[in-house]
């Protein structure tokens, strides 16, 4: 009897290996039942929609955020090359109006006509750039305004003096008299914007160092065309005035298109190519200088020598930094 009701309790229990030892245990027991099979189904499938969907919205995210940063870069990108161009026409405009007064060629009235139309043409680029921006407008705006007064109270009136013959001591301006204060304004605003877009295009660029080194390309390739323009604008301004200031803007200008080109140097050492097409800018450009620079002293030292360099030396310099460019 004793032994019997001690058992029976023994028989009832089950045996405690068979129980789920955790919430773990417990919930993957449920899971693999089959109680509620359906519910658990559509659950599982609901959770994997709802993983894709969220993945989804993660690369669309990205890609949008991708292209909205890309547009924004090319437009500042564009802003950047336009104000250069401009600041490169305005020289290029100067260089002609020098060129005429200097030796009278009718060629040099066609080249300052068309590169009147050209910054025109230009600056309503720029408008239609900046017109979600008060501030950058009001300066383009500044700019056009400046260039119209200096081609109708410098430029044109000393054009026109010129096409009448006029006795060789009487022909040369005085100084001071080709505008450079006026135009020099003009620079300044293009600078100014410029700087501001630059900022910006950094803060957009950060951690993307290809996009930054082709950004950079771009962007001193028009400061080396206007290095060379600036060259000779200030050696014939030089050749018609006489005045010292000219020889030192045409040193600075010189030292400006080393700088930029050494800098590019490094910038395209990767491309046989284009750092071909640099070496010929560079030759272009010596053979132009071993030209231009006797005659400058020849101007100082009151003699006067056949121009030997009139034949422009920004064109070549232009197409061939335009090929770097592509």
């Amino acid at each position: 009897m004793t032994s019997a009701a001690t058992a029976a309790p023994k028989s009832n229990s089950p045996p405690a290996a068979d129980e789920p030892t955790s919430a773990l245990g417990r919930s993957s027991a449920w899971l693999f039942s089959q109680k509620h099979f359906h519910v658990k189904l559509l659950s599982g499938t609901a959770a994997g929609v709802l993983v894709i969907i969220f993945l989804a919205g993660i690369f669309l995210f990205v890609t949008y955020r991708n292209h909205t940063q890309a547009t924004l870069r090319a437009h500042t990108t564009e802003i950047l090359r336009l104000a250069t161009v401009i600041e490169n026409d305005i020289a290029s405009l100067e260089t002609s109006h020098r060129g005429y007064l200097l030796t009278g060629k009718p060629s040099y009235v066609e080249a300052f006509e068309r590169r009147q139309g050209v910054i025109a043409d230009r600056i309503d680029e720029m408008m239609a750039l900046i017109l979600q921006s008060p501030v950058q407008r009001k300066r383009v705006m500044k700019v056009k305004e400046i260039v119209k007064s200096w081609l109708a109270d410098v430029a044109s009136p000393a054009m026109r003096a010129k096409s009448r013959w006029v006795p060789p001591a009487a022909a040369a301006p005085a100084a001071g008299t080709l505008g450079n204060s006026i135009l020099d304004e003009a620079r300044e605003i293009l600078s100014g914007l410029q700087s501001d877009e630059q900022i910006v295009q950094n803060q957009r660029m950060q951690d993307q160092e290809w996009a930054a080194q082709s950004t950079q390309i771009l962007d001193i390739l028009p400061k080396l065309e206007r290095s060379v323009v600036e060259m000779e604008k200030e050696k014939r301004g030089y050749l018609l005035t006489g005045e010292a200031s000219y020889v030192e803007a045409f040193k600075r200008a010189t030292a400006a298109f080393a700088n930029y080109r050494g800098y590019l140097s490094i910038l395209v050492a990767h491309n046989p190519d284009q750092a071909a097409l640099l070496r010929e800018i560079r030759v272009r450009l010596d053979k132009w200088l071993s030209l231009a620079g006797p005659e400058m002293e020849a101007k100082g030292a009151g003699r006067n020598l056949p121009s030997a360099a009139s034949e422009p030396l920004s064109r070549p310099v232009v197409v061939a930094s335009t090929d770097m460019s592509c």
